[in-house]
C-alpha cells in the first residue's frame, strides 16, 4: 500500500458497538489514501473482530497489553500512525462521507497547512441517560475558510470566552505528522493530561501560531451513554464510568494538576490542560498567557452539575488543596474571606464559561431520529450531509464538499 494522506486513529475502550458504527463512517470514504488505527484498551476483543471482518488492508487492530489511561491509549494509537495527517475521533464519532476528499483538496488548495480544523456536527446517541439531550444533532452550516490565530484564540479559552472546542486539537482535526513529532520532542508524549484534546489544543495551537479552519463539517462528534466527556457534565451523572476513569488515570500516573481543583466538570478540566501546558512549554512564570485565577476557583465551585450540600463540601476542600500551590497570599485571602463564604453572589461577577464549540451562528439544531429516522452516528454522518447538500446546492459551487453529488 502507497504512503497514506490521512491516519484516522480510533482509541477504543469497550464500545463495540459505538465502535461498529464509526467504522462504517471510515468505509464510506470515497478517497482512498488512508488508513486506519483501532487502538484497543478494552477488556475484550470484539474490537478485533470488528476490523477483522471489514478485510481491508488499510484497516489495522493494536492491542494495548494492558489496561491504559485515557491520554495512554491516545498515544499508543498515534505511535502506530504513517499518514502525512493524523486525525484521531472516538469510538462513539465519525466523519462524514465527503470528509477526506474535501481534508485532501483543501490540503492542496492552502498549500498544505500543518493543521486543518473544522467545525463539529453534534449527535447525541439514543443511549444518552438525559431524555431531553439524546437524539439531537447540531448541523453547523457555513463553507467559510478562515485563519485563526492560535495564541489569541489559547488566551480567550482560558479567559472561557469561547470554547475549547475550537482549539486545533489533535482530536476531530486533522495535524500534520511534523507537527505530532515536533509536540512530542519538545515534552517527551504527545498527550500530557488527563484531557488529551484539551492539552492538544492549547500545544498544538502554541506551536503552530496560525492554523486553518474550514466552516464545512467534516467530522460527527457523537456522544453516547459511556462517554468520558458526557460522564462529567451530565445532569444524571455515569459514576461508574467517572470512577473507573479515575481509577485507571491513577493507576497509569496520570494525576491532577496541584494547582487545579480537583472537581469533575469541563472548566476544570480546561484549566488543569493549561497548567500542564505551561509546566511543559515555559519555565515557572514566565508565560506569555495570562490566568484569572479567581475566575478559576469560582468556576470549580460554580459549574460542576451536582450542587448539594456534600458535593459542596467536597468542591471546597479541593479549593483549599489547591491553593497552597499558588503561593498567592493575596489569592488566598480572597477565597478565603470572600469566595468560600460567598461563591453563589460572587459567581455572578464572572462571565458563565462559554459552550458555544461553533464559530458560525448558523446552525440547524433537530431531534435526528423524529426528523430523519437517525440512530447511530454512521446515520448521522449520511443524514446531516444530504442536510448539508440541500442547503449548499442553493449557494456557489466552491463551496460544496468536493465530490458531493448534490
Amino acid at each position: 500500500m502507497s504512503q497514506p494522506t490521512f491516519s484516522i486513529v480510533i482509541p477504543t475502550r469497550n464500545r463495540a458497538e459505538t465502535l461498529a458504527k464509526c467504522l462504517e463512517t471510515c468505509q464510506m470514504q470515497a478517497y482512498e489514501h488512508f488508513e486506519v488505527i483501532v487502538s484497543d484498551n478494552s477488556d475484550t476483543d470484539e474490537a478485533r473482530g470488528l476490523v477483522a471482518a471489514i478485510n481491508d488492508p488499510r484497516y489495522h487492530y493494536y492491542k494495548t497489553d494492558h489496561v491504559l489511561a485515557m491520554s495512554h491509549n491516545f498515544e499508543f494509537g498515534v505511535s502506530h500512525a504513517t499518514g502525512d495527517y493524523i486525525i484521531v475521533i472516538g469510538d462513539d464519532d465519525g466523519l462524514t462521507p465527503y470528509a477526506l476528499e474535501e481534508l485532501a483538496a483543501t490540503a492542496q488548495q492552502y498549500n498544505h497547512p500543518t493543521v486543518i480544523a473544522w467545525e463539529h456536527i453534534f449527535y447525541n446517541w439514543p443511549s444518552m441517560p438525559n431524555p431531553q439531550a439524546k437524539n439531537s444533532m447540531t448541523i453547523p452550516v457555513s463553507t467559510e475558510d478562515i485563519w485563526v490565530d492560535g495564541h489569541d484564540l489559547i488566551q480567550q479559552v482560558i479567559d472561557h470566552k469561547v470554547s475549547y472546542c475550537l482549539m486545533p486539537m489533535l482530536y476531530h482535526r486533522a495535524i500534520h505528522k511534523s507537527v505530532v513529532a515536533d509536540l512530542k520532542e519538545r515534552t517527551g508524549r504527545v498527550f500530557d493530561s488527563r484531557s488529551p484534546d484539551v492539552y492538544t489544543g492549547y500545544a498544538i495551537a502554541h506551536l503552530v501560531g496560525e492554523y486553518l479552519y474550514k466552516g464545512l463539517p467534516c467530522s460527527v462528534s457523537g456522544i453516547s451513554g459511556n462517554s468520558n466527556g458526557a460522564a462529567h457534565v451530565l445532569h444524571t451523572p455515569n459514576k461508574d464510568l467517572i470512577g473507573n476513569h479515575c481509577t485507571e488515570n491513577a493507576d497509569d500516573g496520570m494525576i491532577p494538576h496541584p494547582k487545579v481543583p480537583d472537581v469533575h466538570c469541563l472548566t476544570t478540566a480546561v484549566a488543569e490542560s493549561f497548567e500542564y501546558f505551561r509546566d511543559n512549554f515555559f519555565v515557572e512564570d514566565d508565560c506569555s498567557y495570562t490566568v484569572n485565577a479567581k475566575a478559576w476557583f469560582t468556576w470549580a465551585l460554580t459549574t460542576p452539575i451536582i450542587q448539594d450540600e456534600a458535593h459542596t463540601t467536597n468542591y471546597v476542600e479541593k479549593v483549599r488543596q489547591a491553593l497552597p500551590f499558588w503561593k498567592n497570599k493575596e489569592l488566598t485571602e480572597w477565597v478565603e474571606t470572600q469566595l468560600l463564604p460567598n461563591f453563589s453572589a460572587i459567581r455572578a461577577s464572572f462571565p458563565r464559561p462559554s459552550g458555544n464549540a461553533h464559530l458560525t451562528r448558523n446552525k440547524l439544531c433537530f431531534n435526528a431520529y423524529t426528523e430523519c429516522g437517525v440512530s447511530d452516528v454512521a446515520e448521522a454522518a449520511e443524514a446531516s450531509t444530504q442536510v448539508l447538500m440541500e442547503i449548499l446546492s442553493n449557494q456557489e459551487p466552491h463551496a460544496k464538499p468536493v465530490g458531493a453529488n448534490a
